[in-house]
């Protein structure tokens, strides 16, 4: 049966070399010095040195100890068809980089990604959950048609918001039981790879532990709807929850509350992730993000109008470690 599996593979490949035979790319840059991929030292990285590794791995050729270095693509420590197939996928552009190279392809790290949050979302290991916030004011300005709030009173009142709503980071620290239901409810999302070109970049390289360190940056949002690749990874408010929480928030007992505009924002947004690739677990994660909010807000008492036009600026990160599978 393994016998019939290589060569049922080595077949495989060979159809796929042949059509692809036409493909070159440049050798990919390593931190050790090593043209990995490159097996005829010809510069370049196409379906010849994919064949060649083949050839090697069902036993039709020898490698010298350099060419073994530049085949074991995979840091694996071994040289198969796992090899020829990652060498072939890099010379027609699938994967930009071999993870020998201390590096992994974007779409390799996050299928792995996925499959490790869908470990989680199944398994509902226990973790510790830990959120700092921190709320700052830092414009706000009240105007009113009452005679009886004068312009030095709006002012007093502008600077009472500010001093109550000065930045006072707050941390929220629970410890999330095994198999609970916020267990799965707070951890982040997968990630759709068709959409890969939506964020602003992904890395994730392998520390020397083998632990792949993922790490992607968002796009700046502005008033983002519920597709929005932050609402959906990290389950934060989309435009709309945001606007019905700040009515909510607005809302008094017979006081008319109008809405005159609000600008929502997710702004310097980064994502981490370390997990371990062999067995689908993620041992720590964290992410961070400002969130600015511009709103005017005016409130209507009797034949009293009050406008509170304000710039809101949120900062959060949140940290997800000691799981417990």
């Amino acid at each position: 049966m393994k016998n019939f599996s290589k060569k049922a593979i080595s077949g495989l490949l060979s159809l796929v070399i042949a059509a692809s035979a036409a493909v070159s790319l440049p050798i990919s840059g390593s931190t050790k010095g090593i043209a990995y991929g490159d097996i005829n030292g010809d510069s370049f990285v196409n379906s010849s040195d994919a064949l060649a590794v083949l050839s090697y791995s069902v036993g039709k050729r020898e490698f010298t100890s350099e060419e073994f270095q530049r085949a074991e693509v995979t840091a694996d420590g071994q040289v198969n068809s796992s090899d020829a197939l990652d060498i072939l996928r890099y010379s027609v552009g699938l994967i930009k980089k071999f993870r020998a190279s201390g590096q992994v392809d974007e779409n390799d790290a996050i299928a792995i990604y996925n499959k490790a949050i869908e470990k989680l979302q199944s398994s509902r290991p226990s973790y510790t959950f830990r959120q700092t916030t921190s709320t700052e004011v830092s414009d706000v300005k009240i105007s009113s048609n009452s005679v009886f709030l004068t312009d030095e009173k709006l002012r007093e009142m502008e600077e009472t918001v500010k001093e109550e709503n000065k930045a006072d980071p707050r941390t929220y620290t629970r410890i999330i039981k095994q198999n609970s239901e916020s267990s799965a409810k707070l951890m982040p999302g997968t990630i759709d790879s068709s959409r890969l070109s939506e964020f602003a970049s992904v890395e994730c390289v392998i520390k020397e532990s083998g632990k792949y360190s993922l790490k992607i940056r968002f796009k700046n949002e502005t008033n983002p709807d519920k597709n929005s690749l932050i609402v959906k990874t990290l389950g934060l408010p989309s435009y709309e929850d945001a606007r019905k929480a700040l009515e909510e928030e607005s809302s008094m007992d017979g006081v008319k509350i109008n809405i005159n505009s609000f600008n929502f924002n997710y702004e310097d947004c980064v994502f981490f992730c370390d997990i371990n690739p062999k067995t689908w677990e993620i041992t720590h994660t964290y992410w961070t993000l400002k969130n600015p909010s511009v709103s005017t807000v005016t409130t209507i008492v009797g034949i009293t109008k009050i406008t509170v036009e304000m710039t809101t600026n949120d900062e959060t990160t949140t940290s997800y470690s000691d799981f417990g599978y």
